[in-house]
Parts: structure tokens; sequence; C-alpha cells
């Protein structure tokens, strides 16, 4: 359908034109968003990665709408967007055009999914009788910019029926927001238009031209004070027909000096020692030969460091930079954020988040901790003392959440994170595990599935080489690690949806200094839940052979409340009694009849007094005694 009125307008356009269109043409892709609309948020990730695929043939611009909700862009640009949203007559978004005509396709009329390598190709083959040429500047307090726009026709050319307007559009490449600016949850935002030169109805272009006749258009003005990166504006320029509203031609200055970090490398998951050497990548981005830049660099809060570089970058030219040596860095996580200013001299000081790029990493203690450890969540410490987390990606990762066996737990929000595959780890402290008899891991959890096609999984890994080499020592996924029936709601579990898991680290028994992560390795299904980590020695307590009981109990030491968990052959009666160090029974749970199978029981230890007690348990006609600490 497109193609055909393509070619109608065409025929009946050629019979007013002196002289043949003989240039290449480059394809203007308008769009209109707004940062709280639901369906903008689902189509703008592929349609901005379909423009960035076709830099060669193709420029986008986007208009940040008023509506259907709250844009901080928007209220800074209406003054040039609203004029260009009813000369389209757009009444809902997303919506785009392709050189003035709606994006045509399975979807709506101007749906962004519709546009699609056919349908620019096609476009990109038309030629068209005008060049173009932007060029912009900045002045030395990169406070004003100057732009300058020429026009040529290679051939004589005149539409006697056209009404040809020069539209200029100042844009930032990208913007980025630490937080959602809107209600529809997008950060990044791209091509986004931020002012209009002289205005939104653009300036008169003559549509009657000479061959090689050549025109230039000047515009000047104050860089606006919402600009959100100086180093990221450009200017798109281009030719429309008020008269059909065809777009002829467009072109682009691109951002001057724009240098950005694109990776951090260097740094181990656990660093065992108190210094990094991190190296960054940085790539040029911009329109000029990069020679110089400053190199900004900060571990978490702490004051702002920088380093010199000098070399040369071509566009689109890669290199790798060593930071110098950070030292004298705290066990626990950190966080490493990287940033260039002042590029080719620039001037220009500070960026806006896109520039920024962060990553974290692990600090282990000098002494691990002798077990046992246990870790319930009850602090709102994240991670915890001691502890890390690795969070590759920068999404979504584990977080502590008042869900649990303990009324808290740790969790990973596999039902909103959409980046399948990626894997976040939190990293327990590491533990002398050599004078643990028979040591074991064991933890808490909860999982639903979503459906059979998005799976989760949880894995396990221990090192004993300060994390050069990991081996899985538990590693379930789908219905092996769900606890609850599958759901299609956001799951959170319920006091009898959660299962104890004990794995055997005996294999590892003489370690020094075992490291161990709990790793979720995302499948955009549901959520995982964590709770009640130990390590801790495991005894086979009761002395019958027809009858072998498990027995693990933790934390220990306990603070609210103390776990014991049975594993029976076979189906028993249960007595459970705390004795204090007088020999007072101050608390006795009578469970009954048990089934066989793996039993947890908790008792609520918050009204007893900090001391030594007495785990007394008694099964069938059998009863072993065990020593907990009470910790206030």
């Amino acid at each position: 359908m497109f193609m055909k009125k393509l070619l109608l307008l065409l025929t009946g356009a050629s019979m007013s034109f002196a002289g043949i269109a003989q240039v290449q043409r480059t394809v203007l892709a308008e769009a209109f968003s707004n940062a709280s609309c639901g369906p903008c948020a689902s189509q703008n990730p592929a349609y901005s990665a379909f423009l960035d695929n076709n830099t060669s043939k193709v420029i986008g611009i986007k208009y940040q709408t008023n509506w259907p909700g709250t844009d901080p862009m928007n209220s800074q640009t209406q003054t040039w967007v609203g004029p260009r949203v009813t000369y389209y007559s757009v009444s809902g978004v997303p919506w785009g055009a392709l050189d003035g005509t709606a994006f045509a396709g399975p979807n709506y009329s101007g749906a962004l999914a519709n546009l699609d390598q056919a349908e620019l190709d096609a476009r990109y083959g038309v030629t068209t009788p005008f060049a173009m040429n932007v060029l912009h500047s900045f002045n030395a307090n990169n406070d004003s910019i100057f732009i300058e726009v020429t026009i040529t026709t290679p051939n004589a050319y005149s539409n006697n029926t056209a009404q040809f307007r020069l539209h200029v559009a100042m844009i930032e490449k990208e913007i980025c927001f630490t937080t959602a600016p809107g209600s529809n949850g997008e950060k990044n935002f791209h091509n986004v238009v931020r002012r209009m030169y002289p205005d939104a109805n653009g300036t008169s272009v003559q549509n009657t031209w000479n061959t090689s006749e050549s025109l230039t258009f000047n515009f000047s003005g104050p860089i606006p004070n919402y600009i959100y990166d100086e180093s990221q504006i450009a200017v798109v320029a281009f030719i429309q027909n008020n008269t059909t509203k065809e777009v002829f031609q467009a072109g682009i200055s691109n951002p001057i000096d724009y240098l950005m970090v694109t990776n951090i490398s260097g740094l181990d998951q656990i660093t065992c020692g108190t210094s990094i050497d991190p190296v960054v990548t940085i790539k040029n981005k911009g329109s000029n030969n990069i020679t110089s830049a400053i190199i900004n660099y900060q571990i978490n809060n702490n004051p702002v460091q920088t380093t010199n570089w000098s070399g040369s970058l071509a566009l689109g030219a890669s290199a790798n930079v060593n930071i110098p040596t950070i030292s004298g860095l705290p066990s626990g996580t950190h966080t490493l954020k990287v940033w260039v200013t002042n590029v080719n001299n620039n001037g220009i000081t500070t960026v806006g988040n896109c520039g920024q790029v962060s990553t974290s990493f692990y600090i282990a203690p000098a002494t691990a901790a002798t077990a046992p450890i246990s870790e319930s969540f009850t602090s709102t410490t994240f991670p915890p003392v001691d502890f890390g987390l690795d969070n590759p990606d920068g999404g979504l990762t584990w977080t502590r959440v008042s869900t649990g066996n303990t009324s808290n737990s740790m969790r990973v929000n596999c039902f909103n994170y959409g980046s399948i595959g990626a894997e976040d780890a939190l990293i327990v402290k590491p533990v002398n595990i050599s004078a643990l008899q028979n040591p074991t891991l064991t933890f808490d959890v909860a999982h639903a599935i979503y459906n059979s096609s998005y799976t989760d999984r949880l894995k396990v890994e221990v090192s004993t080489d300060c994390g050069d080499n990991w081996n899985v020592v538990y590693n379930k996924a789908g219905s092996s690690l769900a606890t609850a029936p599958a759901t299609t709601s956001n799951f959170t579990p319920t006091a009898t949806q959660w299962r104890n898991e004990q794995v055997d680290l005996s294999s590892y028994g003489s370690a020094t200094e075992l490291f161990i992560k709990f790793v979720c390795v995302n499948g955009y299904g549901n959520n995982i839940y964590v709770d009640n980590i130990n390590v801790m020695s495991v005894f086979s307590s009761i002395e019958d052979e027809n009858n072998p009981t498990i027995i693990n109990i933790y934390p220990n030491p306990a603070h609210e409340f103390v776990n014991i968990s049975l594993n029976m052959n076979q189906q028993n009666e249960v007595q459970i009694s705390l004795i204090n160090m007088l020999g007072e029974v101050v608390m006795m749970a009578d469970k009954g009849q048990v089934s066989a199978g793996s039993q947890l029981f908790q008792l609520n230890t918050t009204t007893l007094a900090a001391g030594l007690y007495n785990v007394s348990i008694k099964i069938g006609d059998h009863t072993q005694i065990h020593r907990i600490i009470i910790s206030k």
C-alpha cells in the first residue's frame, strides 16, 4: 500500500519538475512519544535499535508530547513540539512518519513497530533534487550555538506547487535519567528535539533552482539551560513540502567533541586485597578527531579524582586507558563511576547520566569469619556487612524485602526483570569451615514459576581461591526450584511456601577461606527469595539404625527465633524442649506425630534472656541435646 502511494505521488509530481533528481536521499524518521505512555515504552527500544543499525540511511528525531502524562522533556520544549503535533494531526502516541508519511505496516497507521527494513530501503532508493550540508559550533563559553545549513541543487529544478520549508532542530542524542521521569518506566530517550530554529514553522525556501545553485542559512542563539548534556548536542535539518508534507532531504551535524566511556574492565568479581587497577574503554562518537580529555572517576560518594588522557581517536575509534591504582579500600561492595570532560579542551566540565558508566566490585575482608555463621537479613543494611553484590548489567538484582521466614529475606524480582540470561550474585563473606564436622550450607528458598516458557534458575557456587575458580554445588530451575504453584501474578510467598535446602560442603572441609555465592540466572519468570543462610555442622544424631535422622539447628547464635530442621526416614513422635543452664525447661513444643521427610520447626526466642541454652530433641524413644546461644 505504501509503495503504491509513493509511486503515484512521484508520477504526479514529476510533471511539474524541470530537471532530474540526481542526489542520494537521507531519510528522516520523525517520532512522537511521551514518558508516561505505556505503548511508547514497549515500542521505543526496538525502534531506536533499528535507527542505530541504519545510520547511513536515516536520521531520527523524536518529539516528546504533552500527553498522556508527565514528561519533563515536553515541559521544556512544548513551544516547538506542539506545532509539529498539530502539523501531522497526531492524536495518539507513539506515532511516527517516514519523510512525512505515517509508518505503514500491520499495526495501526504510524505505529513505530511498523517501520521495517523494506519500507526504509524503498524510501532511501528515491533520489532527490537537493543536497544538504549541516554544521554547528559553539562559542568559547559553550553557552551559544551557531548553525549553518547549505542547500545545493546539482541540476536545475522547479516545482510550482510546492511550499518548501527548511526546518532546523537542536537534539540531544541521548538523555538518561537515574529514575524514570514519567510513569512508563523509560529512563533512556534518544534523538530528543530540544529547540527549533527559528521556530517550529521553519524558514521559507524557494521552489525554483538553477543548476549548481546553493543557498546558505545561518541560525544562532543561547544554549537552553535545560540541556542535560552539552556534549550530546546535535543539529538536524530537513526540507519539507507543506503542500504534501513530503520531506525531500535531511542532514545532521553530529555532536562535535563527543567522547564517551563504553566499558570498565580490570576488576575481579572478588578482590582479596585493598586496591584495584581499573581499565576504561573510551570511544569517539563525535565529528572531530579526539586528542585529549579529562577522565573523572569516583568510588562511592568519595571525592572525584581525575587523570589526563591524550592521543588520537578518529570517529568510531576506541582506546583503553589505565586508571591509577586506587588503594586503601575497606571490605564490602563498592561502586566505581567514570566519565569524561573537557574533550579537546572544549571547556565542558559536566555530563549527563548517559555519559557516566559505573560498575560494582567486592573487596573481601582480610580475615575469614569462623564457622558457624548465620544470616537472616534482619538488619536493614544490605548487602549485610562483609557480604558483596555482583550486578554486571546494573539492572535489577538481589534486594532485601519484608518477606521471609523471619519477616525479611532477599529477592531477585525476575517478574519484572526483562534482561533474560542476566546473572546476579550475592557473595557471602568468606568463611573458615576447617573446624566444622560435616560442614553444610543450609538456606530457605521460595519460588513460583510464571509458566514453562520463562524459566528462572538459582545456583550456589563456591570458591577456595578468592573467586578465580568456582564450583557449582546447587543448581535448580523451573519446577525443580519452585516451592509454590505457578502464577502469572507477582509472586510473594506465604509462610508455607518455603523449602529448606541443604548443601554438603564436606568436599571443601579443609578450607580456611571459602567463598559462597548465590546466583540468580534471570528467565523473566517470577521472583526468587532466599532466607536463613547458614554454614554449620550437621549431626546424624539419632542412634536408630532403622530410623536415622538428620538434625540441623540454626541460626546459632540465635536472636528472634531458632529453626530446628529434621529429616526423618519414617513418621515418629517429636518433642522439642529449650532448657536453660539451671536445668529449667523454658519452652516446650510437643509436635505429636510428624510425617517422614524434611520438616522445619521454629521457636520464638524474643522473650528469652541472652545466654547458653540446650535444645532437647526427642524423636520416638531417642533424644539428643544440642547447645545454642541466644544473643540480644
